[in-house]
């Protein structure tokens, strides 16, 4: 798990190509003005996923993670808490959504970190990292967030 922000993501010279283009369609689109809805950028490698949705309190969301894709997670309006678990080989996953590469985990973890989402905040999530996005903050508030699935196989040829 990387958390950043697209302005300092934007100069580090070790990023990978893959990276580079799904911060291409963050800069090269009007991200408030899109339709929620899924962008294809490299076919099934690489799309993006418009989510307009509303925060909620921790007990109601479910850790998840992924097989297949990397998300990269780049928030444009409101303010999130984003749950993760910084050592989670030892879990594994409940419930497997093959159509959607998702994973669930039917339960809570004693060793969750947090970190909080602003506007222009980027939380990369890797396959496997176990996850829990959309947590209020404060109150509940309703935002706007990109989700950048990159294909794991795709990354690693590029």
């Amino acid at each position: 798990m990387i958390s950043t922000s697209l302005p300092v993501i934007e100069k580090q010279p070790w990023l990978a190509k893959p990276l580079k283009k799904a911060l291409e369609f963050l800069r090269n689109n009007d991200l408030e003005q899109l339709e929620a809805k899924t962008y294809e950028i490299i076919g099934k490698d690489m799309f993006a996923q418009v989510i307009d949705f509303e925060t909620s309190d921790r007990e109601n969301i479910k850790p998840e993670s992924h097989i297949k894709y990397i998300d990269l997670q780049y928030l444009v309006t409101g303010e999130e808490k984003l749950g993760f678990l910084t050592n989670n080989d030892e879990y594994s996953y409940d419930e497997y959504i093959e159509e959607r590469d998702l994973c669930f985990y039917n339960r809570s973890f004693d060793n969750e970190s947090f970190t909080i989402a602003n506007p222009s905040s980027i939380n990369l999530f890797f396959p496997n990292d176990i996850h829990m996005p959309g947590i209020k903050v404060n109150s509940k508030m309703k935002l706007r967030k990109i989700v950048i699935k990159i294909s794991e196989d795709y990354f690693n040829k590029n």
